[in-house]
């Protein structure tokens, strides 16, 4: 992990943030209170059960965000890429992780301290919009998931996880080279053996072809028919 000089400005990034509007306003400028890190493929951004204390921004790079369960059987909710938030849920609410956050390349980040945040969002009101569309996309985002694990089956979950990591291969093009058979298996909620054997069924369908680590959608529409019907 590096942690690159305090002193940079947000009006010196060419990406458009919520900090980069503090830094707009009257206030002393909120590049005092931040920090850009660069993670290591691998590296834990934060775990779960610890307190959150930065809101963060992240800049490039791929982070997977998952439950640790009890039995060893992680969960993965989603990945974050480019221009997306983690730890907006401790502004209003609980300060504490439910979730762990672990880099899958080189990720480079933009932290801010979140009490100083919050008491730039008490400054000025008309931000909290900015933060509550972003928090209301991400609880979309969640509830669709939920709604996937709880309700299909293994082969509509598979169908969810290989059309999810389609829409993200769209802006990252290696996703495949990043994540590896388990990270898919713990996408759908079910164990490596069974997403193995499914991911089989489906090439033998010719719904998609397997390249080595890569996954490509022969049969998109079916792959939707699958994802509905599940």
């Amino acid at each position: 992990m590096n942690v690159s000089s305090q002193e940079k400005k947000c009006s010196e990034c060419s990406l458009k943030c919520l900090f980069s509007t503090l830094e707009s306003t009257s206030d002393p400028a909120p590049y005092q209170y931040k920090r850009e890190i660069v993670f290591k493929k691998g590296e834990t951004i934060f775990k779960q059960g610890t307190f959150i204390s930065k809101i963060i921004f992240i800049q490039e790079g791929l982070v997977k965000l998952f439950i640790e369960g009890t039995s060893g059987k992680d969960l993965i909710v989603r990945f974050y890429g480019q221009m997306e938030y983690l730890g907006l849920s401790g502004v209003f609410g609980k300060n504490e992780s439910k979730y762990t956050a672990q880099v899958l390349r080189k990720t480079r980040v933009c932290m801010i301290e979140i009490n100083h945040f919050k008491k730039m969002l008490s400054k000025h009101p008309s931000l909290n919009e900015h933060l509550f569309n972003h928090i209301n996309e991400e609880h979309d985002l969640l509830f669709s998931r939920l709604g996937i694990l709880g309700t299909k089956n293994l082969q509509g979950r598979l169908a969810e996880a290989i059309l999810y990591l389609y829409q993200i291969s769209q802006k990252e093009n290696d996703i495949y080279s990043h994540i590896t058979r388990r990270d898919i298996a713990e996408l759908s909620a079910m164990s490596v053996e069974s997403m193995i054997r499914l991911l089989n069924e489906f090439k033998h369908d010719k719904l998609i072809n397997i390249n080595g680590k890569d996954i490509e959608i022969n049969n998109l529409e079916m792959i939707k028919i699958l994802c509905k019907a599940g």
